[in-house]
C-alpha cells in the first residue's frame, strides 16, 4: 500500500533496515566501549582495591522497563508498524499512543507516528475532496434533472411564474446555473414575441374595422341614393389601403361602377332632352332638365355651359316681355299687364327674377296666379 506523503512503503522499509543496522552498530561500539572499561576497571581494582565498584546505570529508558513491558513494547511496536506498512493509520495511532504510554519512544516509533498522523490527515482530506466530489456530482445531476423536466414542461410556455417554482429546487441547490436562466430568458422572449403579435393583430383588427365601418358609410349613402356621397365613400374605402380580408374593395369597386353608369346613363338622357327642348325654344323645361341633370353630376362642365347658355337665354327673353309690360302699367292697360305677367309666369322658371317680379305684380292688382 502507498503511504500518502511521507513516502512509499519500500523506503519506510529501507529507512527501518537502516536504522537496525546503525543500531546494531552502535550496539558494538558500545560493547566494545562496555569491555575496554570493564578491563580498567579490573586493572584499576586489581593495583588499588578499595571495596565494591558500582555498575553505571544503562540510559536507555528500554532498559529500565520490566521483561513484562519490554515484551508489550516490543509487541505493539511490530503491530504498530505493520498496521502502518498497511496503511491502517489509525490502527496504527492507536498502538503506538499504548506504547508511547509506556516509553516516550522506541526504536523508530516516534518517526513512524508523524508519519501516520501525515498519512491520515491526508488520507482524511482526500476523503473529504471524494465526498465532496460525489456531492457535487450529485447535486449536479440532481440539478440537471430539474432543469430537464422543467424545461420539457415549460418548452413552449409564456408561464414565467410557473417556470420558476417548478425550478426552485434547482435555484436553491445552484441559483448561478446558465441553463436556468436560458430557460427563463427563452420564456421572456416568447413573452415579449406574444405581445408584438398581438398588438400587431390588435392593429390589424383595427384596421379591418375602420375599412368595414368606412364600407358601411358608403353602403348607407347608397342605400339612400345619396349618390354623389355614395360615390365619394366607395372611394375612400376603395384607396383606404386598409386590410379587407372580406373583400368589401371588391364591392365598392363594383357599386361605384354601377353608381358612376346610372349617373352616366340618367345626365346623359336628360341633358338629351334638355337640348331638344331648347331646340324647341321651350326654355323653362330645358332649364329644369339641365338643373336636374346638374344635381346628378355637378362635375361635368358640359351641363354647367349649357345650363349657363339657356338661362341667359330665358332671362332675355322674359326680361323683354316684362319691360313691355312696365309700359302698358304706365299707360293703364293693366289687362295688357296681366296677359304679359302670365306669360311671364307660364314660360320663366319658378326661382327666375322676373317670374318673382310678375307675380309680385299680379298679387298687387289682386289678379289671381
Amino acid at each position: 500500500p502507498e503511504v500518502y506523503g511521507t513516502g512509499s512503503v519500500e523506503e519506510v522499509e529501507i529507512e527501518a533496515e537502516e536504522a537496525k543496522k546503525v543500531t546494531r552498530k552502535n550496539l558494538l561500539v558500545i560493547t566494545a566501549a562496555v569491555v575496554v572499561l570493564a578491563a580498567v576497571i579490573v586493572n584499576f581494582m586489581g593495583s588499588e582495591p578499595t571495596g565494591p565498584v558500582k555498575v553505571a546505570e544503562s540510559a536507555d529508558p528500554f532498559s529500565k522497563l520490566d521483561a513484562q513491558q519490554k515484551k508489550i513494547v516490543v509487541q505493539t511496536h511490530k503491530l504498530a508498524k505493520q498496521l502502518y506498512l498497511n496503511g491502517n493509520f489509525e490502527l496504527a495511532l492507536v498502538q503506538l499512543q499504548k506504547l508511547h504510554s509506556i516509553i516516550p519512544s522506541y526504536k523508530d516509533s516516534q518517526e513512524i507516528e508523524k508519519y501516520c498522523i501525515s498519512s491520515r490527515d491526508l488520507k482524511r482530506e482526500q476523503a473529504l475532496r471524494e465526498q465532496q466530489r460525489r456531492e457535487q456530482e450529485y447535486l449536479e445531476q440532481q440539478v440537471a434533472s430539474f432543469i430537464a423536466q422543467c424545461r420539457e414542461r415549460f418548452s413552449r410556455s409564456y408561464d414565467l411564474d410557473g417556470a420558476k417554482a417548478c425550478l426552485a429546487p434547482a435555484i436553491n441547490m445552484d441559483p448561478n446555473n446558465p441553463e436556468i436562466s436560458q430557460i427563463f430568458a427563452d420564456i421572456t422572449a416568447r413573452q415579449e414575441e406574444r405581445r408584438i403579435r398581438r398588438k400587431v393583430a390588435k392593429e390589424k383588427a383595427d384596421k379591418v374595422r375602420r375599412g368595414k365601418e368606412l364600407y358601411e358609410i358608403a353602403r348607407q349613402y347608397h342605400k339612400k341614393q345619396n349618390f354623389l356621397k355614395a360615390i365619394e365613400a366607395y372611394e375612400n374605402h376603395i384607396h383606404s389601403g386598409l386590410p379587407d380580408p372580406k373583400r368589401l374593395v371588391k364591392d365598392s369597386k363594383r357599386k361605384l361602377s354601377s353608381i358612376e353608369q346610372m349617373i352616366k346613363t340618367r345626365k346623359t338622357n336628360l341633358m338629351s332632352e334638355a337640348q331638344g327642348l331648347y331646340k324647341t325654344a321651350k326654355l323653362k323645361d330645358a332649364v329644369r332638365l339641365a338643373r336636374i341633370a346638374q344635381k346628378v353630376d355637378p362635375f361635368d362642365h358640359t351641363i354647367s355651359n349649357f345650363l349657363n347658355d339657356a338661362e341667359k337665354e330665358l332671362t332675355s327673353k322674359v326680361k323683354g316681355i316684362y319691360m313691355d309690360s312696365v309700359i302698358e302699367e304706365r299707360f293703364g292697360n293693366l289687362e295688357a299687364c296681366r296677359i304679359k305677367w302670365e306669360e311671364i309666369m307660364r314660360i320663366d322658371i319658378e326661382t327666375g327674377m322676373y317670374y318673382k317680379k310678375a307675380q309680385r305684380k299680379m298679387k298687387e292688382y289682386g289678379y289671381k296666379y
